[in-house]
């Protein structure tokens, strides 16, 4: 058993040595070729990714006046606490989750 995994060992070697001396010579030859392809496929990638992130960013800015819309909605009212009132936490703790501003009143 141990011959045979012996065997596969070295033959997995000399193909990947066979390997590699076929790829350096295929770049050795044909290298301001592959050059110029790798270069335009990262071009042509760095395009299509600044295209997403503009359509993206457009999506985005749609959205945004929206939102605001919605948030100036919930705005309309300011709660109105007084200091002892603000001094109670529940009470404050509410305040803060129903988003609203509060004014204190003296």
């Amino acid at each position: 058993m141990d011959a045979i995994m012996w065997f596969l060992d070295v033959a997995w070697k000399i193909l990947g040595l066979v390997l590699g001396w076929m790829l350096l010579k295929f770049i050795l030859t044909n290298g301001k070729e592959m050059i110029k392809d790798i270069l335009e496929t990262l071009h042509l990638g760095m395009q299509a990714l600044g295209i997403k992130a503009r359509l993206l960013l457009r999506e985005y800015l749609k959205r945004k006046p929206e939102d605001k819309k919605k948030n100036q909605d919930k705005d309309d009212e300011p709660i109105e606490m007084s200091f002892d009132e603000w001094k109670e936490f529940n009470k404050f703790m509410e305040a803060m989750k129903s988003d609203k501003p509060f004014v204190l009143k003296k």
